[in-house]
C-alpha cells in the first residue's frame, strides 16, 4: 500500500498524464490505468484492486469526469474504503457538479487556467504516504529508499515566496528528526548587524533540502562513537551522562562534526542554508519574527550559563519547523569565513584541510547580547576550536 491512484475521465487524458509524469519525476509511485493495466486483464477488477492498495486517491475534477460512470465508480469505492481523497479541479465549477457532492467536504487544489500544483499539495501527499504499518510515524527516508530505489523521493517544489505559505514537513534519518526546507529566495545579511553581514544580497535555492530539526544530541552522536565511526568529545563524562543524552553534543572540532554527517550520508549545512532556514523569504531578524523575545530563546539570562536539553523553547522555532536556532548552542556550518556576497563557487565551500576560519551561527546559552542572538550574525572560528557552548546540526540533499 504505497502508490497514488489517479482517477480521471479519458477526455482529460492529457492533463492526467501530465500530472502523473510530474509526480513520477518527483519520486512518487503513481498508478494510472493506461500505464498499469495489461492487455487481456479484467479492467474493473484490476482498477478496484489498485484502489484497495493505494495510499492516496487523486481525482481530476472536470465536467467530463463528473459525468463519467467509471470515475464515479472509482470515487465511490475509494470513499467506501476511507482512502485519503485529494481532488484536483482542472475545469468547471465544483458547486455545479452533479456527482462530486461528497468532495465538497474535502479541500481541493484549483489548477484551472494552467496553474501549477502548489507546494502544499506535495506536502500533503508525503503526509499520507507515511509507512502504513506504523500509523502516525514520521516519514522514514530509509523506508522510502527501498520503495523508490533512492535515498528519498525527488521532491521538486515551486519556490516559496512567504513564510506563511509553507507548512512544516518532517522526516527521519536514522533516528534524527529532520525538517524539509523548500526552494525560495531571501535577502542574506543585515544592515542592523556587523560589517561582515554586508552587503545585503539576494540568495536563492532552486532545490529543497533536509536539515535537522534540533542540534545533534549526545545520544545521537553516541551512536557514531559506539560504532567506531567518530571520536568522542573531550568531556567524555558529561557526554555519556544518562541525564544529558537529550542535550546538544558539544566540545567537538569542525572535522568531528563533518565525520558524523558523512556517517549518515549527509553534510554540514552551509551558512546560507542555515540563515534561510532561520529567516525564510520574509527575511525575519529571528526565527519567530522581528522582535527579540527572551521567552523564545535559551541564553545566559535564563539558562544560568548551563547547557540544557533540546527544545526547551519550542515557541522559537522557525517557519520550516527548525528549533533552537537562536541560543542553545553555537552551530558549525560548512562555510569558510569570507566576505559577502555569499557565493558557494568561490572556494568557501571547497576547503582542502586548510586553516581558514569557519562560520558559526546562532549564539548560545552563554551569550546575552541581542546583537549576537540574531539569525544573520556570523561568528568566525578556527576549525580546531572546541567549546562547551558549540554544537552542530546536519543537512541532507534531496
Amino acid at each position: 500500500m504505497s502508490h497514488i491512484f489517479i482517477s480521471y475521465s479519458h477526455d482529460n487524458h492529457e492533463i492526467a498524464s501530465e500530472i502523473a509524469s510530474q509526480l513520477t519525476t518527483r519520486g512518487f509511485d503513481v498508478w494510472i490505468d493506461h500505464r498499469r493495466i495489461d492487455f487481456g486483464a479484467d479492467w474493473w477488477k484490476t482498477i478496484a484492486q489498485a484502489i484497495r492498495d493505494c495510499s492516496v486517491f487523486v481525482i481530476i475534477m472536470s465536467p467530463e469526469s463528473d459525468k463519467s460512470e467509471w470515475v464515479q465508480r472509482e470515487l465511490a469505492l475509494a470513499d467506501a474504503l476511507k482512502k485519503p481523497l485529494m481532488p484536483i479541479l482542472f475545469d468547471g465549477d465544483i458547486l455545479a457538479s452533479e456527482n462530486f457532492s461528497l468532495l465538497l467536504r474535502v479541500q481541493y487544489v484549483d489548477v484551472r487556467g494552467g496553474k501549477l500544483l502548489p507546494p502544499e499539495f506535495y506536502g500533503r501527499l508525503i503526509e499520507h504516504l507515511r509507512p502504513q504499518q506504523f500509523p502516525g510515524r514520521e516519514i522514514s527516508i530509509a523506508n522510502m529508499s527501498e520503495q523508490h530505489g533512492r535515498r528519498t523521493p525527488i521532491i521538486i517544489l515551486e519556490p516559496v515566496r512567504q513564510n506563511a505559505n509553507w507548512k512544516p514537513i518532517y522526516g527521519n534519518i536514522n533516528g534524527i528528526q529532520m525538517v524539509l526546507v523548500p526552494p525560495g529566495c531571501f535577502r542574506m545579511g543585515s544592515e542592523e548587524g556587523e560589517k561582515d553581514e554586508l552587503p545585503i544580497h539576494e540568495y536563492c535555492f532552486k532545490q529543497p533540502f533536509w536539515i535537522s530539526k534540533f542540534p545533534i544530541t549526545n545520544a545521537q552522536y553516541r551512536t557514531s562513537v559506539d560504532a567506531g565511526a567518530c571520536k568522542p568529545p573531550r568531556d567524555r563524562e558529561t557526554f555519556r551522562s544518562p541525564e544529558r543524552q537529550d542535550h546538544p553534543v558539544v566540545d567537538l572540532s569542525w572535522s568531528q562534526t563533518i565525520e558524523f554527517a558523512k556517517w549518515h550520508q549527509c553534510r554540514l549545512c552551509t551558512e546560507a542554508e542555515w540563515e534561510y532556514t532561520a529567516r525564510g523569504p520574509d527575511n525575519l531578524l529571528y526565527p519567530w519574527g522581528n522582535t527579540f523575545n527572551p521567552d523564545y530563546v535559551l541564553f545566559r539570562k535564563n539558562s544560568n550559563g548551563v547547557n540544557m536539553k533540546i527544545d526547551t523553547r519550542p515557541q522559537g522555532q522557525s517557519w520550516v519547523g527548525a528549533s533552537d536556532m537562536i541560543g542553545t548552542v553555537w552551530e558549525w556550518t560548512s562555510s569558510s569565513f569570507q566576505s559577502y556576497p555569499y557565493n558557494p563557487s568561490d572556494g568557501r565551500e571547497n576547503r582542502v584541510d586548510d586553516e581558514r576560519l569557519i562560520v558559526l551561527r546562532g549564539g548560545s546559552f552563554t551569550d546575552d547580547s541581542t546583537r549576537v542572538l540574531r539569525a544573520s550574525y556570523r561568528m568566525p572560528q578556527s576549525p580546531n576550536y572546541r567549546a562547551k557552548n558549540t554544537g552542530f546540526r546536519i543537512a541532507c540533499d534531496i
